[in-house]
C-alpha cells in the first residue's frame, strides 16, 4: 500500500508488484500514515487532518472520518 501526494491509496500484490486497487479520493491531499490495525482494517491519516478507517475487503471507508482539530497535518 501507498499513500500519494494526492490523496489517493494505491494497493498492489506483494508477489507480482502489479497495481491491485485504487482509492483516488481517499483523502484530500497527501497521505502521511497508513497503519494496518488488523487483517481487515486500514487506518489512515493526512495533511487534511482528518483520520480514515478502511474495510480491506471492500477497499471503502468505515464510518466517517474523524475530525483532530488539528490545524495542521497528522503524521501518525
Amino acid at each position: 500500500m501507498i499513500g500519494g501526494t494526492a490523496g489517493e491509496l494505491v494497493f498492489y500484490d506483494r508477489l507480482t508488484g502489479t497495481q491491485t486497487e485504487f482509492i483516488g479520493s481517499a483523502h484530500s491531499n497527501v497521505v502521511y500514515t497508513i497503519i494496518l490495525q488488523n487483517p481487515t482494517t486500514l487506518i489512515t491519516s493526512g495533511s487534511d487532518t482528518l483520520i480514515k478507517f478502511w474495510d480491506l475487503a471492500t477497499k471503502t471507508q468505515i464510518g466517517s472520518s474523524i475530525s483532530t482539530n488539528h490545524t495542521q497535518a497528522v503524521y501518525s
